[in-house]
């Protein structure tokens, strides 16, 4: 289980640690909106509150593993989100992991409603799916929880934003009553979660230079890196080729 102080993180804890799941990972510090930098994000206290044992790692720690791993997310390597949990590697490696992933489509009051077919843009990155190939090499099974019941989404808003829910509401541009109750009836605090959006990059925007010195090399080495209209554009530019 990932934890954070954020919205849906704390909501998929909850349910998970009523479920029986006992151990949580968490990230000191996290990225925020438009503001460079890492801000405090531990969930540890939220774990405690709900008796999770809890695991802290630091984001920065990725630079420490010299490109090992990027392999596995070059089919979207600038989620740094996703990226930044291979420096938990050890404790993922044979668990099924809850996270809150995509919970910002589901859980909002406002904004995009997918609807029965999850056919919008990006909703396979809102679900980690660009986990998928480092969750087979380290063997672990990613949850996101929040996109259970997903294709019912207008339904979902319809809650958040109807009268029964308002006591949740804390009226902010961040505000999701739905995990907020959940949450709250749990018995947290109200102020211990999910007052300030946090992002889960870091470092960890592009892909580390040895990783890119040797994509470099393949390619010269299949005649693809001297015919740069074999290259998506798209490719070139996150790795840098120019």
């Amino acid at each position: 289980m990932t934890v954070s102080t954020g919205y849906d993180s704390t909501a998929v804890a909850v349910i998970a640690s009523e479920t029986g799941c006992t151990d949580a990972i968490t990230f000191a510090n996290s990225s925020r909106p438009e503001q460079p930098g890492l801000y405090p994000d531990s969930g540890m206290d939220i774990c405690e509150a709900l008796g999770m044992h809890c695991k802290t790692f630091q984001r920065d720690d990725l630079q420490h593993l010299q490109g090992k791993g990027d392999q596995y997310f070059f089919c979207n390597p600038s989620v740094s989100t996703s990226r930044s949990m291979m420096v938990m590697h050890e404790d993922l490696e044979g668990s099924l992991i809850f996270t809150g992933r995509n919970g910002e489509d589901v859980w909002n009051k406002d904004g995009r409603v997918f609807d029965n077919r999850l056919q919008i843009h990006q909703s396979h990155l809102g679900s980690g799916f660009e986990l998928a190939e480092y969750s087979l090499h380290q063997g672990f099974v990613h949850f996101p929880l929040p996109y259970v019941g997903k294709m019912h989404g207008r339904k979902i808003k319809a809650i958040s934003n109807s009268k029964e829910m308002a006591p949740w509401s804390i009226g902010t541009d961040y505000d999701r009553p739905i995990p907020r109750r959940i949450g709250e009836e749990a018995g947290l605090a109200r102020t211990s979660f999910g007052w300030i959006k946090h992002g889960g990059g870091g470092p960890a925007k592009k892909l580390h230079s040895n990783t890119v010195d040797d994509f470099e090399k393949f390619c010269s080495k299949h005649g693809v890196h001297s015919q740069p209209k074999k290259m998506p554009e798209s490719v070139r530019k996150i790795l840098q080729l120019n």
